[in-house]
Parts: structure tokens; sequence; C-alpha cells
């Protein structure tokens, strides 16, 4: 990193400088300085998961180090105590079975879903304030597909479980009763849904990325809230998204609730994973200030089994349905 005064290059100064720049990579994140024999030192550091951005302080400038801190804690010595690396577990690292620092308030019921994992945080944060639960009493799943049934569900307790007196549910694959009818229901109501055509919903196909992003960009329509702007750009792949959802896309990016895959790509027809899911979330509470009632939280295995169930008797395919005419696909 270079500071330059004329054609003078500035290295020291009186003082200290604070400096951010962007990660977009996996959490946990560090910075470590670099010296002039190749050793890397830990800094301290902090990570805005929301704005994507990684702050440190320093009284010099020269070669710093950003990335993912993996466990190895390079630049850790001899010399170094707890104190002065951060959210060491006990036992050193990896620790797999370690929870965050006392204060969280929450004690991880998952075995699979530990500290390293990028989506820890999101996780924690989806399952405290009720968006939903396991698979089981101890696994979420993080990587399994997220259905569109449960995606609008999961919005439908953040809106606070609205009353559907009154409403009609018109999807002739939305059977009355199910767990995810009022929320189909109310969400059509209220324009965060019409459906793939021809009267149909699909609630057993997975979401994907692109009808993530339409779907939560209108909720936040409905629900009168204030998209930030923290950052521009497009992505490689950006022509790959549907006419539909490129504005809802862009919106969510700009705002900082969704990022790429990888290379700058968006994967638009990738399915939505539930660690996938409680991060944009997350990003999306936080970017907004939008909170949750805490409404009662049914287990999600119940709503994980009744999905399978579903996809067996109906054979869905997602990847035809993708390629189908939707509004839903305008979702």
């Amino acid at each position: 990193m270079k500071l330059s005064s004329g054609t003078n290059t500035i290295r020291n100064f009186d003082g200290t400088i604070t400096i951010t720049v962007p990660f977009t990579g996996t959490f946990p994140a560090a910075v470590w300085y670099l010296d002039a024999s190749g050793n890397l030192h830990r800094m301290e550091s902090t990570y805005n998961r929301t704005a994507r951005t990684i702050t440190f302080t320093t009284n010099h400038l020269s070669m710093f180090v950003v990335g993912h801190d993996d466990g190895t804690r390079p630049g850790v010595t001899a010399g170094d105590t707890d104190e002065d690396i951060t959210d060491i577990p006990p036992g050193g690292w990896p620790n797999a079975n370690y929870n965050p620092p006392t204060g969280r308030g929450w004690e991880n019921p998952f075995t699979d879903v530990v500290y390293t994992d990028w989506f820890f945080d999101s996780v924690r944060f989806a399952h405290q304030n009720n968006l939903f639960a396991g698979t089981s009493a101890d696994t979420f799943s993080p990587n399994s597909p997220m259905t569109r049934a449960m995606m609008v569900t999961v919005l439908y307790r953040m809106a606070g479980e609205p009353s559907v007196d009154g409403l009609t549910n018109t999807f002739t694959d939305v059977e009355n009763g199910r767990w995810h009818t009022a929320a189909v229901t109310w969400a059509a109501a209220n324009g965060i849904v019409s459906g793939i055509g021809n009267g149909q919903f699909a609630p057993s196909n997975n979401v994907t990325r692109e009808q993530m992003a339409a779907i939560l960009y209108r909720y936040a329509e409905h629900m009168g809230l204030t998209l930030p702007t923290i950052r521009t750009g497009t992505f490689a792949d950006e022509a790959e998204i549907s006419a539909w959802a490129r504005e809802s896309v862009n919106a969510m990016f700009e705002a900082g609730v969704i990022s790429g895959m990888g290379n700058n790509h968006f994967n638009p027809r990738g399915q939505g994973t539930r660690a996938e899911v409680a991060t944009m979330l997350r990003n999306f509470m936080e970017a907004t200030g939008h909170g949750t009632t805490d409404p009662a939280m049914p287990n999600d295995d119940e709503l994980y089994f009744d999905r399978r169930e579903e996809e067996e008797a109906e054979q869905s395919n997602n990847e035809e349905n993708d390629t189908d005419n939707d509004n839903d696909n305008s979702n």
C-alpha cells in the first residue's frame, strides 16, 4: 500500500492511519503485515459483513495481506498471548466444537455448523431471530437447497405472520391447510410472488438465486423499506440474469445483501442453499433495519420432510422450471 506526495513515497508518519478495504472472501477474515523478511504479523482488524469491508489501523505503510483466517493463524509467534489474538477458541485453532465468545447469547445446537464456517454468524442470526430452525434437532443442513415455499414462509415470519382472513389462495398446486398455505397466499396477495404460470406456484421447487433476489426485493417494496447503496458494479454474467430479475439483483448487490459466487459471477439460476438464504436475510435485515416480531416457530424438520414428500410425489424438476415462461421466474 502506497501513499505519495509528488514523487516521494510516504511510508512513515506521526500518528496512525485507519484503512478500510473491500473483502468479499470467506469469513473469518484478518489482516497481516508482511515485513521485509517475509514474515507475517497479524494485525487487529474489524470486518463489516454488511459492507463487505475490513478495517485496520497502522502507524506505517508497507505490504499488507488481507484474507480468510482459516485457522492456521499465520504470524502468531511464541511471544503472543490470547489477548493478542481475538476470538481464539480454547485449545487453539481450529476447534470445531467452539461456540462464539459469551455475550452473543447463542449456544450452537447444530453439529453441521461450526465456528469457522463462513455462514456461522448468519445461521446464528437466523436461528436467534426465529426465521428458521434446523432440519432436525441437531442439524441445519446448510448446503441443502431452499424451496420456494420455505423462502416465502421465512419472509411471512419476518413480516410478523399477518392475517390472511379474506384473502384467497389462487394457486392450484398449493393445498389449503398446509404449513405454507398462509404464507404463499399472503405473498401473492401483496405482489411478492406471482407464480410460474398456469395457476401454479411450484412450492416444492428449489428457489434460484435470481428468484431469491426478486422475491426479497418485492418484499422490501411491500414493507416500505429503503435499500441503501453501499457499492456499485455489475456481475460478469449479468447477461445471464433474467430481465425480470436484473433490477432486483442489482439493487440487492448495491445494498450489500447479496454477493457473487467467485470470479465476479452471480450464477442466477443456481439453487439457493439454506446457508445462502440465512446470509442474505441477515444482510437484508441489517441493511434495512428491518426486524422480526419473533413469531412462534415450528421446527424446520417438519417443513423439510413435508418438502421431501412433495418432491417425490410431484417429481418436480427445477431446471426445467427455470426455462418455463414464469412470471415468477418473475417469481
